[in-house]
């Protein structure tokens, strides 16, 4: 095997994957907020679940609730890059964060 092809995809990527599986809330541009499933954060974006349905191109604010008192929540503004059906009338929202919030 070559040096090149040792590693899989996403071994090659920038940034290391957290697979965690938290619910969260976003918000549109509109101001209406939905929630939805992190399946995966990284630094650079994130994949979330969730039933409502999204586009390419879309802001949002998204907001990661911590689960501990002394760690704070995420809040961050996000780009969608990729939205994939899911099953059950579910969507696969690839986000590009754009500025994590203080």
């Amino acid at each position: 095997m070559t040096p090149a092809n040792r590693f899989s995809f996403d071994e090659k990527r920038s940034f290391m994957r957290l697979h965690i599986g938290t619910d969260l809330s976003f918000t549109d541009a509109q101001g209406q907020t939905y929630t939805g499933r992190c399946l995966n954060l990284s630094a650079s974006g994130m994949l979330l679940e969730t039933d409502t349905e999204v586009a390419a191109g879309d802001l949002l604010s998204v907001t990661l609730p911590s689960t501990h008192p002394a760690i704070p929540s995420l809040a961050s503004q996000t780009q969608v890059i990729r939205v994939t059906p899911g099953e059950t009338q579910r969507f696969m929202v690839a986000l590009e964060i754009q500025k994590v919030m203080a």
